[in-house]
């Protein structure tokens, strides 16, 4: 088996708000850290997620899209938590598709017994794709492989490393005790816009 028991106390849930055409979009990712992290320690945490992913992430989006809000918390032990508000738009100048299209990645499976991790990320640009096809020329672009690199690297930032997990509650398809974890060491993009349902205007995050 390749996932392992959940250590609450050192799990970090991390969420990033941002908004679209009036839409909210949410997405969430979960850290595992060497050591329970205190309030300050996770905001430096965010800080530092911010230059080292975010940061990459929004390479790939249109300005159309704007990042309002990081938030983390500890899901376990002492409960840390911080909020860090920001106000920063996505980097290419180009249109952005509809709230609900995305940038789909998925994180490798270590196991047949886990499902594998995805991350939809709003704000894809109109010119880099073509009736809903990334194009060739994008898929291989540096901001699409520093993306890739940036979703699997560990952070570390105040003596303390946090490791990008996916979290599961099954094995097999059966139930688990307790919570657990897998780490991903690679992550790919579809070559296909994505749809996520929930964030159509009206509907929710």
């Amino acid at each position: 088996m390749t996932v392992s028991v959940l250590p609450l106390n050192r799990a970090v849930k991390l969420l990033v708000e941002q908004e679209l055409s009036s839409q909210q979009v949410l997405n969430r990712f979960h850290y595992l850290a060497s050591q329970e992290p205190s309030n300050s320690e996770l905001l430096a945490f965010l800080n530092a997620f911010r230059v080292e992913v975010w940061n990459a992430i929004r390479e790939l989006q249109s300005n159309a899209v704007r990042t309002i809000r990081f938030t983390a918390e500890v899901l376990g032990g002492n409960l840390a938590l911080a909020d860090l508000p920001i106000n920063v738009t996505g980097v290419s100048p180009i249109e952005s598709l509809p709230p609900e299209s995305a940038y789909s990645f998925r994180f490798a499976r270590t196991s047949s017994g886990v499902r594998g991790g995805f991350k939809r990320i709003a704000g894809v640009a109109e010119n880099v794709q073509s009736s809903g096809v990334l194009t060739t020329a994008f898929m291989n672009s540096q901001i699409v492989t520093a993306a890739l690199t940036a979703l699997v690297s560990p952070i570390a930032v105040g003596g303390i490393d946090y490791v990008p997990i996916i979290i599961v509650s099954t094995y097999n398809g059966q139930p688990l005790p307790q919570l657990s974890y897998w780490q991903p060491t690679a992550v790919a993009l579809k070559n296909t816009v994505g749809t996520q349902n929930t964030r159509r205007r009206g509907r929710g995050a």
